[in-house]
């Protein structure tokens, strides 16, 4: 019976030890917000990768209370051809390096950094025929806000119950052995 326990011990600790190392998805909250006012904000599931979240998927988008259609697409700027590229979409905590346009063909919100083009950054809402319109140029890339949504990840929950349950553990052979 207690060659049993220390397996299945073994084994609860090597699965917990699995969970917590797998790469899981989680959820960012973003806004920008013009020097005229209008706001774009919006949450999507992507991968922390250093200063970027790759990955993207699930975006959900709206401008000034305008949402984005679930068929959003997003591009990114290549600055060295002066265009759109088909390279996955990455966005930037601080700003500095987006270069993409979100658009469901009636929405658009585009961030570009390209000094050679732009003279820095570009951030510009607009609908398809230009009656709403926000843009700003390089001095508002400061009002850039990227972060993780408040949600825990599934490897942290497993590796904390491992550990409660070690305690618990622990302290039920101390019990025995008074």
């Amino acid at each position: 019976m207690v060659h049993f326990r220390k397996q299945l011990a073994a084994l609860a600790c090597a699965a917990a030890l699995g969970l917590a190392g797998t790469a899981h998805a989680a959820s960012f909250d973003f806004s920008y917000t013009f020097a005229s006012g209008g706001v774009v904000t919006g949450s999507v599931d992507g991968t922390r990768d250093g200063d970027y979240v790759d990955n993207l998927s699930n975006l959900q988008l709206s401008w000034d209370g305008h949402a984005f259609s679930s068929a959003t697409v997003g591009l990114t700027w290549d600055p060295s051809i002066s265009d759109f590229s088909g390279a996955p979409v990455r966005l930037a905590f601080d700003g500095s390096n987006n270069e993409f346009l979100f658009s469901d063909g009636t929405l658009s919100f585009s961030f570009i950094n390209d000094v050679a083009n732009f003279g820095g950054a570009s951030i510009a809402a607009s609908d398809y025929d230009l009656t709403l319109n926000n843009a700003d140029s390089d001095a508002a890339i400061t009002q850039w806000t990227l972060a993780a949504a408040p949600i825990p990840e599934p490897g942290s929950l497993a590796l904390m119950l491992a550990g409660l349950g070690l305690i618990g553990t622990a302290a039920r052979r101390r019990n025995r052995a008074l």
